[in-house]
């Protein structure tokens, strides 16, 4: 009997078996039995996210290879553009920065978010789901209530300590999967709280610190920062976090927090005011270990630094403004070098506008800290009434028509037309820059708001909120000059609360809507949110109710919305 013929050479995982037998016909042009591994990959290269959730629910086979980590970095990469999660807090100067390049070029280089140490193995599917979740807003709310502790009437004052047209504010920080917050409500004792995540379980812990305690003396707690210089270790567990609480009475307390174990915390240090004059409480701060540096309420900006040896806070440095009002924001970062230590810190604030609005102004000032001295080396003040649009084309001057060129030339014969035709030319030029610059006038002017809501910046972006109903949020880009941008336009109410990090804006509304903005494309999201939720000016007693406030990092955002915390998380 003759042998069967042949069928050329066989394909990879295929078997010399009868050609005949359906069940062998089909193991052997099966897809996944006759391709390497690399060629369906290569093949699902080309799906999109969508292709490739659906692809896993094929086969075994589909949903292993369809969840390949290179795979999906590569469609991360191509549809966000980066190695890392939006969102971080900190800055540091671009790559390639050493001890040879000047200071000039150092402070020409614009800055970008720090990144932080992290695991090897990142998990790029999880990564590409929060980003597109961030992007298209969808994401999970819990509803919390605020903390027992800071609501408790039992600690407050009798009524003629309190202002009641002073609303209570929460100073909210996100860090490491911990969300650490305080409240402006006077206490005895007043606290820190920190909650974290543990098993679905959401576990609660209080700080408390010697310099806000006291028998009489009722605080509050008036700015929350914590420490960007310490980059995060290898194994999330180990990790130690920094933070540093001002209070009322001027003091401070930097603590020392371990990530798996918040109830174990240390405090390292603390500082209170020295010798007669009087001093604001500090509203705001940024911390980058050594360097700690407060701006008071009358735009007091002090500079401390902070000793590991034996730890204390030395106060080197005080600057005064009186030209800058609140709000205000501002944020550290470190220019590292090899023979000495040099910040950058980026303040944003408001500025009067004859006769009665209000407009932008950033003042970045580069200090430089060698030993136990610190010198603010360089500082630049700028207004937003003397940036430039964005795409507006400066038209050159017309150059001299031809009749003016031959003025001095030998008589020849000149043609009329032409010269016409030259004066015309010319003139329509000079029109079109006066209507440039009348535009240029007219958009400015536009941008000047009766009240300045909030003002913030990241180091490269700076926004600010004015309060208008269906007001728009103005986008400066902070480089030599603070140039405007564009205007968001989403929002239906008035813009109550701003947080900017990392090129991203997350912006809260007074009718309860949250806004998710990308300050580079200008394009933005309305993030889900609990219906029926509305930031009320008074409460049901009549007291003013507190302030909102809103926060955010990688994977989520938190806002205070009356009594109640809003968590929304984007890690679906």
């Amino acid at each position: 009997m003759s042998s069967p013929p042949s069928h050329g050479p066989l394909l990879h995982g295929a078997t010399a078996i009868n050609p005949l037998r359906p069940a062998a016909r089909e193991r052997i042009f099966g897809f996944d039995v006759s391709l390497y591994d690399e060629l369906i990959l290569l093949i699902f290269s080309w799906l999109d996210a969508q292709d490739l959730c659906a692809a896993q629910q094929v086969n075994k086979n589909w949903a292993r290879l369809s969840q390949d980590q290179q795979l999906w970095k590569a469609l991360y990469m191509r549809t966000h553009g980066r190695e890392r999660l939006r969102g971080s807090r900190g800055l540091s100067s671009s790559a390639g920065d050493d001890e040879r390049s000047s200071d000039a070029e150092l402070e020409s280089r614009s800055l970008r978010p720090r990144r932080r140490r992290t695991r090897n193995d990142k998990d790029w599917r999880w990564m590409f789901r929060v980003s597109s979740n961030w992007r298209s807003g969808r994401c999970a709310v819990d509803v919390v209530p605020l903390d027992a502790h800071l609501e408790s009437e039992s600690e407050l004052p009798t009524s003629a300590l309190l202002d009641a047209a002073d609303p209570d504010q929460a100073h909210i920080i996100l860090a490491d999967g911990l969300a650490i917050s305080g409240s402006s409500r006077p206490s005895l004792n007043p606290a820190v709280t920190i909650s974290a995540q543990r098993d679905g379980v959401t576990a609660t812990y209080h700080l408390y610190s010697s310099c806000a305690t006291s028998d009489t003396t009722y605080s509050y707690v008036t700015a929350l920062t914590v420490d960007q210089g310490r980059g995060q270790t290898t194994s999330p567990e180990d990790h130690i976090l920094r933070i540093v609480v001002f209070y009322s009475n001027c003091a401070f307390a930097i603590f020392s927090i371990p990530v798996s174990d918040p109830s174990s915390y240390v405090e390292v240090a603390t500082w209170q005011p020295h010798g007669p004059a009087p001093m604001s409480a500090t509203s705001h701060a940024a911390y980058h270990h050594p360097l700690l540096v407060g701006l008071a309420d009358d735009f007091t900006l002090s500079i401390y630094g902070v000793r590991d040896s034996e730890p204390s806070i030395e106060r080197l440095q005080t600057l005064k403004s009186f030209t800058s009002f609140p709000p205000s924001s501002m944020v550290l970062s470190s220019l590292p070098r090899a023979d000495k230590q040099m910040y950058k810190l980026v303040l944003s604030y408001a500025v009067p506008i004859y006769p009665s609005h209000w407009s932008l102004g950033v003042t970045d000032l580069t200090i430089l800290r060698r030993d136990a001295d610190c010198v603010v080396e360089h500082a630049r003040s700028v207004k937003a009434s003397s940036s430039r649009l964005p795409n507006t084309p400066a038209i050159p001057r017309a150059s001299p028509s031809p009749l003016k060129r031959r003025i001095s030339a030998p008589v020849v014969p000149v043609n009329v037309e032409e010269v016409a035709a030259a004066y015309s030319e010319a003139d329509n030029a000079e029109l079109q820059r006066a209507r440039e610059q009348m535009t240029l006038e007219r958009e400015q002017w536009a941008r000047k708001v009766a009240r300045v809501v909030a003002t913030e910046t990241d180091g490269r972006w700076v926004v600010l909120a004015g309060e208008q109903d269906g007001a728009s949020l103005q986008v400066y880009r902070l480089s030599s000059r603070l140039v405007f941008v564009r205007n968001l336009f989403g929002h239906r109410s008035v813009v109550t609360a701003l947080a900017v990090a990392d090129g991203r804006c997350v912006s809260l509304g007074r009718g309860g809507e949250v806004w998710a903005w990308d300050l580079e494309s200008g394009t933005g999201v309305e993030v889900d949110g609990p219906p029926e939720c509305q930031n009320e000016t008074f409460g049901d007693d009549g007291k003013p109710a507190p302030l909102p406030t809103i926060t955010f990092d990688e994977r989520r955002i938190l806002c205070r919305s009356g009594n109640e915390v809003q968590i929304r998380r984007f890690d679906l």
